[in-house]
């Protein structure tokens, strides 16, 4: 598996399972609680620190927080970072984070089972 199809899955699944988003509307956050945004389901427990919140993941300080053997796609994760955020702020967050996901999918040529099995 490559590694945005890997880092789209996590981040799709994390988001899916835990059935809301993470932070409030309008302040959303890497972490909250036992809640994650898209981007925070990529970021390792030993790596995350508070400082990084209410930076986007474009930021150097975030995105290398991410392991994997190369730089991770900046463009795709910062598509999954608003789909979450805009999600966030609708009546039915999961629905519309699902749709938006499907659409950077296709954007990316990307497989979207995962948005089938959660």
């Amino acid at each position: 598996m490559n590694q945005d199809q890997h880092h789209f899955d996590t981040a799709v699944r994390g988001v899916l399972s835990q059935g809301g988003p993470s932070g409030s509307p309008g302040f959303c956050k890497y972490r909250d609680g036992d809640r994650r945004c898209a981007v925070g389901w990529l970021i390792p427990d030993e790596a995350y620190v508070p400082m990084i919140e209410g930076f986007s993941v474009a930021e150097y300080t975030v995105y290398q927080l991410i392991p994997g053997p190369k730089i991770p796609n900046v463009a795709l994760l910062s598509q999954l970072q608003s789909a979450h955020d805009n999600a966030a702020s609708t009546d039915d967050f999961i629905t519309d984070f699902k749709n938006q996901a499907r659409n950077i999918a296709n954007g990316f040529g990307l497989n979207t089972e995962v948005l089938d099995h959660v």
